[in-house]
């Protein structure tokens, strides 16, 4: 007899799916203010300490001002971006990364597009100047140009006016959550749609360009994750020697993906080289498991790698709701029926199961209480396979999350030499981000439901590095990669 395909549960904390997602929903202002205050006690109740940063009575003083501007809007309709922009204002305020609103494109579409084309520029900002530092397709504009107005409209008045926005602790990492944001700010909040009139200055003076967005196709989808998110390896040449260099912008794999794979075979082809640069600049996080498997090819030992101090977890009562989802999934994807569903069940079938264990915890514990986490291993590394040259770790004010996580464990551990400039996430930090829905706009938000204090300095402060570079305004106009070079004089004088 043919199994029943069961049913999906409803995850109660997202009650609207992808498909019923409207980027044309409308909210009154009433509605818009009953969100703010839903907003504000869930952020109480997941956070595992949503006022580290600032107070509780700064932060209702601050909310209370954004609602008085709602009340002085002379009408009563919001579209969803208005909503959005709103509540990205008040989520600003807690100043954690992972404290966000997520954007309506991106339900839509992938977690990474924020606007209906996708804008070919991305930006760095240098001493309050605004850099080319990437062009995600073919455009006329060379990278290291000084961007100076769009559709007439200043670039130093958009940065001033939405820096509000910016979801961070260190001045430093704000600008470069600003830089990612700007394709949404420029269409959803300002009004900028494609075509772009781009005004730039670039080595042979100021000039004009017209520039149109490109469309948000699997094929374009696939070019701008591949050139953002996906690592890449080149080789340098250092007084003859031959240098690889991985370049790992993002941890966004899944532990069943074939980065361990791709990685081994990395390692297999340079294991015997004297030298390697790990480049986590513009690494923006992800899972952390996939850097500290990187980092065991370095270890001289077989002994893993110690990453954190302390990774706790909140089991409040909207993660436990979550929980409980998860698990009527598991029995849903393994055909279980109904009457046979209970938590003693669920415990006889998944014994040994490190994510059920886990699960079980969070659920047997107190609402409130912390539930200690460990950051999951990968397999082992055989000894002959592992690195056993000299190793430099690139970081940088975009260094975040899963990112600062391999930086302080390659520091604690002393895998090598770090080079660069402070990380933009803290040592202690706030982690592991779960999705919530707002009932009436249905705007998504997320809050981290962890603290994990990781090594190597002060919590309250980033991973520094061992020799620390700076740039001007002059080297992103000459394309100069200063950190790349300062490696290249270390290793040539460690040759001499």
């Amino acid at each position: 007899m043919p199994s029943i395909k069961l049913s999906e549960p409803k995850n109660p904390l997202i009650p609207t799916s992808n498909e019923e997602y409207s980027l044309d929903h409308c909210i009154t202002k009433e509605e818009l203010i009953q969100d703010i205050d839903f907003y504000k006690k869930k952020l109480e109740e997941v956070h595992p300490e949503p006022f580290r940063i600032i107070s509780k009575d700064q932060f209702e003083k601050l909310v209370d001002n954004i609602i008085h501007q709602i009340n002085q809007v002379n009408k009563n309709q919001f579209d969803i971006f208005e909503s959005f922009f709103y509540f990205q204002e008040i989520c600003a305020l807690v100043q954690d990364g992972h404290t966000r609103i997520v954007n309506p494109y991106s339900v839509k579409n992938a977690y990474y597009i924020k606007s209906s084309k996708l804008f070919p520029l991305d930006i760095q900002v240098v001493d309050k100047k605004f850099f080319v530092r990437e062009c995600w397709f073919e455009t006329n504009i060379p990278k290291g140009s000084e961007i100076l107005s769009i559709n007439g409209k200043s670039i130093r008045e958009i940065f001033d006016e939405t820096i509000k926005f910016a979801s961070a602790t260190f001045e430093k990492y704000r600008y470069e959550f600003w830089s990612a944001e700007l394709p949404s700010v420029l269409e959803l909040y300002f009004g900028l749609k494609s075509p772009w009139t781009i005004e730039y200055k670039g080595k042979n003076g100021m000039k004009i360009i017209k520039l149109r967005g490109k469309e948000w196709t699997d094929v374009s989808k696939e070019k701008f994750q591949k050139k953002r998110y996906n690592f890449k390896t080149y080789n340098l040449t250092v007084n003859e020697q031959i240098v690889p260099v991985l370049v790992v912008p993002s941890f966004h794999y899944t532990l069943d993906s074939s980065f361990a794979d791709e990685i081994d075979e990395f390692f297999l082809k340079i294991k015997d080289k004297e030298y390697l640069i790990i480049d986590l600049r513009r690494n923006l996080g992800g899972n952390g498991a996939l850097g500290i498997y990187i980092l065991r090819y370095l270890a001289k030992n077989d002994k893993s790698i110690e990453s954190h101090i302390s990774f706790d977890i909140k089991a409040s009562k909207s993660y436990k709701q979550l929980v409980n989802y998860f698990i009527e999934t598991f029995f849903v994807n393994e055909n279980i029926p109904e009457e046979q569903r209970s938590f003693t069940y669920y415990k006889e079938l998944t014994k040994g199961d490190k994510t059920a264990d886990f699960r079980i915890k969070i659920l047997e514990a107190e609402t409130n209480d912390f539930v200690v986490k460990e950051i999951a291993n990968f397999k082992q590394i055989k000894k002959e396979n592992k690195f056993k040259g000299k190793v430099f770790l690139l970081i940088s004010s975009e260094t975040f999350s899963a990112g600062v996580v391999t930086a302080a464990a390659f520091k604690h551990n002393k895998l090598g030499v770090i080079v660069g400039r402070e990380t933009g996430g803290r040592i202690g930090f706030f982690s592991d981000p779960i999705i919530l829905e707002l009932p009436n706009s249905n705007i998504r938000v997320s809050y981290p439901i962890a603290i994990l204090n990781l090594f190597g300095g002060k919590l309250e402060r980033g991973i520094a590095p061992d020799y620390e570079v700076r740039y001007t305004a002059d080297d992103c106009i000459q394309q100069i990669d200063k950190d790349i070079e300062l490696v290249k004089e270390l290793i040539s004088k460690d040759l001499e």
